[in-house]
């Protein structure tokens, strides 16, 4: 998934894993390797796979946002496709 994608989406793939684990509660403990991201069609992430006790992946929702700067930020939290709103604080 990464092929061609450079540091940008590496990026993402982390802060994705990242939000994750932060959200179970484990944080890099819970294991890396338990969970796979997706990349929808239209560039959204996405809980593809996730072993361990807070499977299934189905629980969990991942939400990318951009904070600029060459920057990339997810929210990540179990339960059903909510509204997300992201606000930018001014300088």
């Amino acid at each position: 998934r990464l092929d061609g994608g450079g540091d940008e989406a590496l990026l993402r793939y982390w802060a994705a894993k990242e939000a994750l684990v932060k959200a179970i509660g484990r944080g890099i403990a819970y294991g890396l390797k338990q969970i796979e991201i997706g990349e929808s069609a239209d560039g959204s992430l996405h809980v593809a796979r996730l072993g361990g006790p807070a499977s299934p992946a189905a629980r969990w929702r991942i939400a990318g946002f951009n904070p600029g700067e060459d920057g990339f930020g997810v929210l990540a939290y179990e339960g059903p496709v909510r509204p997300l709103t992201f606000f930018r604080a001014p300088d």
